[in-house]
């Protein structure tokens, strides 16, 4: 790697032998290197000097190393281990839907952009203010009346009260009712489906009498 640097200089009297100037550059492997910068004194005195600055090429050992796992993986490697694969290419035609959508959406866009605003006619905008009726400003002033009082209401106009805490006892009459409810309870829960006798049911369809029969021609 070989780069060269180039300054212009006004001064007539720069040294006329050519010198070398070590310059430390960072190189972006290897850290840094260095460079020579030399000065040419051009054949016309009256013209500017340049100066070139040569920067030196890396050695063979101060190149990055590759790690040895790597190097013998990747010199070993056999192409044949790999498997053939074929590449497929598929196309995806677009349905008959969608086609339907593409022109309608380009159509729709189409009109936006060609539409002419010549065509739109001018119009007034008018603002309309409705007054309520005498039902809403009869709704309204009672509500206004019932939050003033609310707001000016006195509290010094209250009677003291003291609050009594009765815990009325249940007669002989709520108990017994209470009692047969949970003796009933108790039954339906505690109940031997066992003590049940087995029976067998019976089904009976009586025919008519004859009296029910004339009553029924006779209707």
């Amino acid at each position: 790697m070989t780069g060269v640097t180039q300054t212009r200089s006004s001064s007539a009297s720069a040294p006329k032998a050519i010198t070398n100037t070590p310059t430390p550059h960072r190189h972006p492997l290897l850290g840094s290197w260095t460079s020579h910068t030399l000065w040419i004194k051009n054949s016309r005195p009256e013209k500017e000097l340049c100066s070139a600055s040569i920067m030196s090429s890396p050695s063979l050992n101060e190149l990055p190393k590759v790690a040895v796992d790597l190097k013998s993986q990747l010199e070993g490697f056999n192409p044949s281990n790999m498997k053939h694969a074929v590449t497929q290419e598929k196309t995806v035609l677009p349905t008959a839907e969608d086609v339907k959508q593409e022109r309608q959406h380009n159509n729709l866009i189409q009109d936006v952009e060609n539409f002419s605003t010549d065509r739109l006619k001018r119009a007034a905008t008018q603002e309309k203010f409705v007054l309520p009726n005498a039902q809403d400003v009869a709704s309204e002033k009672t509500q206004k009346a019932l939050i003033e009082g609310v707001e000016a209401f006195d509290s010094s106009k209250l009677k003291p009260t003291e609050t009594q805490e009765k815990n009325l006892l249940p007669d002989k009459d709520a108990i017994e009712q209470e009692k047969g409810q949970q003796q009933l309870i108790a039954g339906i829960e505690n109940f031997n489906p066992k003590s049940l006798k087995h029976t067998e049911t019976q089904e009976k369809n009586p025919l008519p009498t004859k009296e029910a029969i004339a009553q029924e021609k006779g209707a």
